[in-house]
Order: structure tokens, then C-alpha cells, then sequence
């Protein structure tokens, strides 16, 4: 149960590795942030969804539902998790039509209804590939992690990601090693024509990019990730935090005689 403002979220594990949040209070700026926070550290735990059922709350204006497509948005890229809606309420639901929430987040008349939408593939994403592999803290983790790139890749078929994403696994490897005190696990997803690398660690501290100072033009690490990704991002997680990038195809040259 975590609690504060003027609302308290209960959390239950579901069937099927699913995560149910139900929040009973008033949604409103107080307490916005609290839900929203609640939505992304669930999926971020790699459920295979998050259910929030809304039938407790008491919203007073209709801008604060916003607080689900933003979640949705913030865990669309990784790790990718749908997060659906369940109410029993009829003006709720019909609110939710209104403010095109249930555009981005489906909602169902029942908890049973959700899971088994969920189950049976109703609302799940594209196929993905993955690949985990938990290293050691030393520095010869990012050789290894290069390595691990480059196995599953090419056994994938897509080598147009390799050198990006040797880098940026890299990158985010020395990170690890060189800010805190954890051994790094790293995610490879393949999802659709979207490469995600995430490395976690134990420690609570959130990653940020250091600019170069004036006058050079080394990059820190994250400047490098910032670089050779679309996008990236750090989220907590129940041990620690993830740091995340998503990496797109790099069309190489045609290769044409004199």
C-alpha cells in the first residue's frame, strides 16, 4: 500500500504475471504524480501488464485521467508494457470516450475482461526477440557485452544495428561500473524495426548526462547514448533504476564499382 496526499494505491500480482494497481482517493495536481509514478515502476518490473482499475477514484476534473496516456507514453518505448483500464462505472467510461483517453489505453468492464484480453493477445504488442545476461563487476564487462551484442544479432540477422549497439551497450556498462557499486544486467529486445538495450543496476540514483564543459568536445557517456539512440531514458525499479535506448536501423551505404 503506498499512500500520500489525498490517495493510496494498493498493489496485487495478477494471473498470468500481471500487476494490478487499484488507487482509491481523489485524482487530482496533488496527487498526479504519485499515479503516474505508481503506473511506470510497475511496468518497468516487466509484467506483462499493468491493470489499473479506477473505480475508486474520485476525479474532479476530467484532465487528470491525462495521468494514463501519460504513463502509457512514458513506458511506450521501453519496456513497452501495455497499461489497460478497468471500470464498472458507466459516466466514468463515458468520460474517459470523451477526453479520447480510451484511444491510448483500453479499458475494460471487468478485471476478469482485462486479463483475459491480455491472455489471449488482444492488446499486446508486436513479436519481440529478447535476451538477458547478468555480468560481473569488472571492466571486462563491456568486452563481454560487446560480445553479447554481437551474438545475438547476427543469430537475429540484423547486423545494420551492430555498431550503435556495441556502443551504447558499452556506454552504458562503464556507466554502471563507474557510478555505482552494482553488477550490470543487460536486456536486448528486438521489437518490430526498434532495437531496445537495457542495463540495470542496484542503485537508486538516477543517471544523468553530464555536458561537456566549454571549449571541448569529448562527450561523457550518456552523450555518447544520447547520440546513437532515438531515445533513451532511466526508470526505477523496486532494486534500483534501468537505463533504456531505443536504437534504429542504419542503412549502410550501396557499394558501387568505377
Amino acid at each position: 500500500m503506498a499512500g500520500g496526499c489525498d490517495i493510496d494505491i494498493r498493489v496485487e500480482h495478477t494471473a498470468g504475471s500481471m500487476v494490478l494497481l487499484s488507487p482509491a482517493g481523489i485524482l487530482d495536481s496533488a496527487s498526479y504524480l504519485m499515479v503516474r509514478t505508481a503506473l511506470v515502476k510497475a511496468a518497468v518490473e516487466e509484467p506483462t501488464a499493468v491493470l489499473i482499475d479506477v473505480d475508486e477514484l474520485i476525479v474532479p476534473a476530467a484532465s487528470a485521467w491525462s495521468v494514463l496516456t501519460s504513463a502509457q507514453w512514458m513506458v511506450s518505448a521501453w519496456p513497452g508494457v501495455p497499461i489497460c483500464g478497468v471500470t464498472t462505472r458507466p459516466t466514468v467510461h463515458a468520460t474517459l470516450v470523451a477526453n479520447r483517453i480510451i484511444r491510448w489505453v483500453p479499458f475494460f468492464h471487468s478485471r476478469e475482461a482485462a486479463v483475459a484480453a491480455v491472455a489471449t493477445g488482444n492488446i499486446t504488442h508486436c513479436y519481440r526477440l529478447c535476451a538477458l545476461r547478468q555480468l560481473p563487476r569488472h571492466a571486462a564487462s563491456q568486452a563481454v557485452a560487446r560480445e553479447f551484442i554481437h551474438e545475438f544479432l547476427l543469430t537475429w540477422s540484423h547486423p545494420e544495428y551492430l555498431h550503435a549497439a556495441e556502443a551504447v551497450a558499452s556506454e552504458l556498462i562503464r556507466n554502471v561500473l563507474a557510478h555505482t557499486q552494482s553488477a550490470p544486467r543487460i536486456r536486448l529486445e528486438l521489437d518490430g524495426d526498434r532495437l531496445i538495450i537495457a542495463v540495470a543496476d542496484e542503485s537508486p540514483q538516477p543517471a544523468v548526462r553530464q555536458e561537456p564543459a566549454g571549449g571541448t568536445l569529448r562527450f561523457s557517456g550518456l552523450g555518447v547514448v544520447s547520440t546513437l539512440s532515438r531515445v533513451w531514458g532511466c526508470h526505477p525499479t523496486g532494486t534500483g533504476k534501468v537505463v533504456w535506448a531505443v536504437i534504429e536501423p542504419v542503412e549502410r551505404p550501396a557499394v558501387t564499382s568505377e
